[in-house]
């Protein structure tokens, strides 16, 4: 018969995350495991609302040109934007005669810091053969939480920037 040992008792409680729905002794806790939302259905969610956003942006003739979005990192994310008419004139010129003339479109990035819950808007001019580089501070502000509220002002906020 194996003789017990102090870590026998500790395994099982360290060996399952907070958030598994299993009570530190290893066993089942069906109300836990009923109020925590699944690691899964978290990260989809987050990347989902994120997607839609980029969808409503689109409708309004606006390009998200790029979209990172790191929800294992507090649920960080970055996206640029553009007027979809500057990205097309941009597009044209470079297939034009004279590619070094064509204008590149200014773009509108948009941090979103989930660890201090704080939103940075940034804009940038493209130049020739370049990504946006330049980017001045435009808007920064607190937020309480990363939810719809957020996005909706960021859509807002995006649409009367792009507002021709």
């Amino acid at each position: 018969m194996k003789t017990p040992n102090k870590l026998d008792a500790v395994i099982p409680a360290i060996a399952s995350p907070p958030h598994s729905g299993v009570h530190r002794r290893g066993v089942a806790d069906p109300e836990r495991e009923a109020d925590m939302e699944r690691a899964s259905q978290s990260a989809g969610k987050f990347v989902r609302d994120l997607a839609e956003l980029a969808a409503r942006l689109a409708a309004k003739d606006i390009v998200v040109t790029r979209l990172h979005a790191d929800w294992s990192s507090f649920g960080c994310w970055e996206l640029q934007a553009e007027r979809a008419t500057d990205a097309e004139l941009f597009a044209e010129g470079l297939r034009g005669p004279n590619p070094l003339e064509a204008p590149g479109p200014e773009v509108v990035r948009v941090l979103w810091d989930g660890r201090d819950r704080f939103v940075t808007i940034q804009t940038s001019p493209t130049q020739f053969c370049s990504a946006p580089n330049e980017w001045t501070d435009e808007f920064a502000r607190g937020f309480d939480e990363a939810g719809a509220d957020l996005l909706a002002f960021i859509e807002d906020y995006l649409t009367k920037r792009f507002a021709s």
